[in-house]
């Protein structure tokens, strides 16, 4: 029997989802560029503080993840493994799951996310923390005592580091990519098996 108009009010009232709008404003954008807006529907609550927050914050880390899946498939060709035995791509997808963590995690401490150049600033921070991590670790060679450095000191130093390993060059406007940095990274960790900027 079909349902009565009653009964399907009833059923459409029952699917109804309420959607809150979030609006997020940048307060200060890099020099040049246009504040970001974003306009955020979500099912989500937004009534205490701190929910619209943590609705931006569930968006951005979309950015992330899509970054995530692209260093994963493109600049670690992923999908072109040949491998069938499934241990082994098991041991594939583990290795390359913490290889893309790691590039993620320092680019999220030294706030430098993929997918954009860095600023100017950056760049320099880079090369110069880049320079920091050699002088200190020859400073540690000879036995000296090394500063307390902030996680994001380390970061960026480390991060500067694999990309000066990978060849970049930081000149204006380079972008600092995975391929660049999935270069430099095995390097870098050769380096720190053999002992050196282990502290990092």
């Amino acid at each position: 029997a079909r349902p009565s108009a009653r009964g399907r009010r009833a059923h459409i009232a029952e699917e109804a989802v309420w959607l809150n709008l979030v609006v997020v404003r940048e307060t200060n954008p890099r020099r040049g560029k246009k504040p970001l807006l974003w306009l955020l529907l979500s099912d989500l609550p937004v009534v205490a503080p701190g929910q619209a927050e943590q609705v931006a914050d569930y968006y951005a880390c979309r950015w992330r993840i899509e970054e995530f899946f692209r260093t994963t498939k493109d600049a670690m060709k992923l999908e072109a493994s040949e491998l069938d035995d499934p241990e082994a791509t098991a041991r594939l997808l583990f290795f390359v799951t913490i290889k893309a963590m790691f590039l993620d995690d320092l680019r999220q401490k030294a706030n430098i996310p993929a997918g954009t150049p860095p600023a100017p600033e950056q760049q320099r921070a880079l090369v110069k923390g880049a320079t920091e991590a050699d002088r200190l670790e020859r400073r540690r060679q000879r036995g000296g005592k090394l500063p307390h450095l902030t996680a994001r000191e380390r970061a960026v130093m480390a991060l500067g580091k694999i990309a000066r390993l990978g060849g970049w060059a930081a000149r204006r406007g380079d972008n600092l990519g995975n391929y660049i940095l999935l270069r430099g990274l095995p390097i870098f960790l050769h380096d720190v098996l053999e002992g050196r900027y282990a502290w990092l």
